[in-house]
């Protein structure tokens, strides 16, 4: 199947994040009202593993959906290496996100359903551009089979 390009994968990268939250609801749903009581289990630990079980769910789309034709499965470990680089880009988003809600909601007082609407807008750009330009950088091989890494396109393109 050919790559999308520019406008196109951002669409179906942003469908995935999509999903990705509704899971992140679902499983936070979950735990809070169905298997947790106590205080730390309720407001960090269940947050915590919806999170987690998100950007799962957002690597495997990622992976099959948006950047399958960048995906080089010759390299031994390569699925545990784009993981971890994956999930680290995972969490600066979400220190984006928490960033820009606090600076909007203490600097106009704006109600936190819009800061945080705003601020997971922000933070999908930069997820977006961090998994197009480092998770999931485009591999081209040369005729002996050598990965030779490739800049990425213009998300204009």
């Amino acid at each position: 199947m050919k790559e999308q390009k520019g406008i196109v994968r951002f669409i179906f990268f942003t469908a995935t994040r999509t999903f990705g939250t509704i899971v992140d609801v679902g499983v936070v749903w979950l735990l809070t009202d169905f298997v947790f009581e106590d205080y730390f289990l309720v407001n960090v630990l269940s947050p915590t593993i919806s999170f987690e079980m998100a950007v799962f769910v957002n690597f495997i789309t990622s992976s099959y959906l948006v950047f399958r034709n960048r995906i080089d499965n010759k390299e031994k470990g390569s699925v545990v290496k784009r993981f971890l680089k994956f999930n680290l880009s995972a969490i600066m988003g979400y220190c984006i996100k928490l960033g820009v809600l606090n600076l909007l909601k203490l600097t106009f007082g704006w109600h936190t359903a819009l800061c945080n609407f705003i601020a997971l807008a922000v933070a999908g750009i930069f997820n977006y551009l961090i998994a197009d330009k480092w998770v999931f950088k485009k591999i081209r091989y040369e005729e002996d089979e050598n990965p030779v890494v490739e800049e990425s396109e213009e998300i204009s393109k």
